[in-house]
């Protein structure tokens, strides 16, 4: 299952911030920042209230479910993918679209 780690990693790329602008922001050092997007340390409750401030999703980063979007009962590996198409860069995320076109073809 996709961590809170990797989730938060791919709020800030979202957000398209670099590491050290996002710990700034947050008021952390940034190897603070690189430790919980790698999972080891866990972030506070004054840090997670400090993201929300700039529009990180705090339910989709504890939860891997995201506030905006309405529950349409996604499976666990459905919500994983999400999480790891999210941290991809731009070209990639590309790629992966134009093969799930090219598939949906398919039928």
């Amino acid at each position: 299952m996709i961590g809170v780690g990797l989730r938060l990693k791919s709020e800030r790329l979202r957000l398209s911030m670099k590491q050290s602008e996002f710990a700034n922001a947050a008021g952390v050092q940034a190897n603070a920042q690189s430790r919980y997007e790698r999972g080891e340390r866990t972030p506070n409750a004054v840090y997670l209230t400090r993201i929300t401030t700039f529009g990180v999703d705090i339910f989709y980063v504890l939860t891997g479910k995201s506030s905006a979007a309405p529950d349409v009962n996604l499976y666990t590996d459905e919500y994983d993918f999400i999480a790891k198409y999210r941290w991809l860069p731009k070209h990639e995320r590309k790629l992966i679209a134009d093969l799930a076109n090219c598939l949906s073809r398919r039928t």
